[in-house]
């Protein structure tokens, strides 16, 4: 009688020690592939995707830097100052937040607080506004891009703006992603 008690101690000994093993096992597993994962991002290039990159009938090679590609620069360029040149009364505040969001933290600083009242006049009229894009931007060392075009706002049915403007984007890369340094409009008059 008290071996087989002996004898089952050991069993339910060597089973705790079998638990005990594949508890282990998984966990030193589960431990490498989340530093591998770990590591395995930290190496990846980020890419910031532009809105209207979908609709594009060609593709954009990008390389591994991301910093010479002056052809996906120029698709963010435009994907950007469509956030601050086409909006609605109605989407004018959730276009200047997004552009707030690509701004460098120096230009969001300057610029945030008059993005957001000037949103908050806007709303309460009955505009719009949208560029139509002359030709492809022209974009300098992959780190900045002109964008020129005919910019038309409306108040209700009345058109109150209709000129010829270029903006000029500057970027600052920061991990790969190109945020807006700076953006100026230079006015070329009607057209």
């Amino acid at each position: 009688m008290a071996s087989k008690f002996v004898d089952s101690l050991v069993n339910q000994a060597n089973r705790a020690r079998a638990w005990f093993f594949a508890t282990m096992v998984f966990a030193l597993t589960t431990m490498f592939l989340a530093f591998q994962l770990a590591s395995l991002a930290s190496n990846i290039p980020v890419r910031l995707v532009p809105y209207n990159f979908s609709t594009m009938e060609n593709s954009v090679e990008v390389r591994n830097d991301g910093l010479h590609s002056n052809q996906y620069l120029a698709h963010i360029a435009v994907a950007d100052i469509k956030l601050f040149t086409d909006w609605t009364d109605d989407t004018v505040k959730t276009q200047f937040l997004r552009l707030q969001t690509r701004m460098s933290p120096k230009l969001k600083a300057l610029q945030s607080a008059h993005l957001t009242a000037e949103a908050s006049q806007i709303s309460e009229t009955n505009q719009v506004q949208f560029l139509v894009i002359d030709s492809n931007p022209q974009v300098r060392n992959g780190f900045e891009a002109k964008i020129s075009g005919q910019i038309m706002r409306w108040d209700g049915s009345a058109l109150i703006v209709d000129e010829h403007v270029s903006y000029r984007l500057s970027y600052i890369w920061v991990h790969g992603v190109p945020y807006v340094q700076s953006l100026t409009k230079e006015s070329i008059g009607n057209k």
